[in-house]
């Protein structure tokens, strides 16, 4: 264990106020903390005993991967560290979704169907979806409104995880908004249009957020571990938080050499700093630009913003309870443009790479801001049909 982390696991045993390190879904008490322990290879069976041994609460196994998280006492840490089937012990961060939490302005449509601005903005309207048949995108989230008539007609599967339930159910609108702008149904007149209208694009809901809004590092871990067992080409993630895991880390880049694309929002602190999954070189990170292909002030900057999608203002399906459609801004509503995008254009040449259709997006993307890649707009604004163009006249890896 790092001296960071330890640090950061001392604070836990002193201070319930640091929510974000140590609180489990259930308040703990102030000398117990909630950790990932990681095996070692082949010694997931010890890890019952592990528990036990260390008066711990087993919270979660981590799909795919031999760790678990653990609710330990702040005392039983050492001994736990020094178990010979353990190679490390982290902080199990928290995620959250990064759409704004004050609803966006806009005065809704009145009738007939909606075409949002975003998909003009990235060429989505220049490119038929005619061959998406043969993606799938795994949408990571707060789960999916089946019963949505821009919804409920689209090939979509799911998994039901014992802490947020049914992927199907939404209860906080945020997973529905994203699956609409990736995929809602042009279905005559009704509703709006996502970047692939004609459900034909296979979707995998993998539902980690519940009524309550947040998750942990091991939950999107697991998530991710999932998308890849069910088949996933891309994984959509419209969340993050502030401190990345050994975890996630290992695990998205076991996905990326499985051919899969991981795309995440960059974050809507407004400033430098790093969001995660988004700042795992893994990880495609995603910033905001507004229907003017502007900058968006709460869009994170840095090094690792690789592409900008639109994300102020962005009209989409709402859970039916909920009112069925509506705005919201967030570098949440930026991803679902670049991971259907990356559908999009990958659809045409199934042969290409992830690292392939990921380099094609760069260098296809439309320059903003300042000359080349920069820290707000990355490489640019994602272009379906530059992108498709691009692979058609140089292949996919040029």
């Amino acid at each position: 264990m790092s001296k960071q982390v330890a640090s950061k696991l001392k604070m836990c045993a002193v201070a319930a106020a640091v929510a974000v390190l140590c609180s489990p879904v259930k308040a703990a008490p102030a000398d117990t903390t909630r950790v990932i322990v990681k095996f070692k290879p082949g010694a997931k069976a010890a890890m019952k005993s592990a528990a036990v041994g260390a008066n711990a609460t087993l919270q979660k196994e981590i799909f795919g991967m031999d760790a678990v998280a653990m609710e330990v006492p702040m005392t039983a840490l050492k001994g736990l560290e020094n178990n010979p089937n353990v190679e490390y012990i982290e902080e199990d961060a928290k995620r959250y979704p990064l759409a704004l939490t004050t609803p966006s302005t806009g005065t809704p449509y009145a009738s007939g169907q909606a075409v949002p601005y975003g998909i003009k903005l990235v060429q989505a309207d220049l490119l038929s979806d005619v061959n998406v048949g043969n993606r799938k995108v795994c949408i990571i989230d707060s789960g999916y409104d089946r019963a949505h008539e821009d919804l409920s007609g689209n090939v979509h599967t799911g998994e039901y995880d014992a802490g947020t339930g049914n992927w199907y159910t939404d209860e906080n609108s945020h997973g529905t908004h994203v699956a609409g702008t990736i995929a809602a149904i042009n279905n005559s007149g009704v509703g709006v249009v996502g970047v692939n209208a004609n459900r034909r694009l296979k979707l995998h809901i993998v539902k980690v957020f519940g009524a309550n809004g947040w998750a942990y590092s091991s939950d999107l871990a697991a998530a991710a571990n999932k998308c890849r067992a069910a088949g996933a080409n891309i994984i959509s993630m419209s969340l993050g938080g502030p401190s990345g895991t050994t975890t996630e880390s290992n695990a998205f880049a076991t996905i990326a050499s499985a051919n899969i694309l991981s795309i995440a929002a960059a974050g809507n602190a407004g400033n430098s700093s790093m969001s995660y999954p988004a700042g795992y070189s893994s990880v495609v990170s995603v910033g905001a630009v507004d229907e003017y292909k502007a900058w968006a002030s709460f869009s994170q900057y840095n090094s690792k913003v690789e592409l900008a999608g639109p994300g102020v203002s962005v009209y989409s399906t709402i859970p039916t309870s909920r009112g069925r459609y509506g705005y919201k801004s967030g570098t949440s509503m930026a991803t679902p443009h670049v991971a259907a995008v990356a559908a999009l254009v990958w659809s045409y040449y199934p042969t290409c790479t992830a690292a392939q259709i990921r380099s094609t997006l760069g260098k296809s993307a439309q320059d903003l801001g300042t000359a080349g890649r920069d820290t707000k707009y990355g490489f640019g604004l994602v272009q379906a049909k530059a992108a498709r163009d691009r692979i058609a006249s140089l292949g996919c890896g040029n």
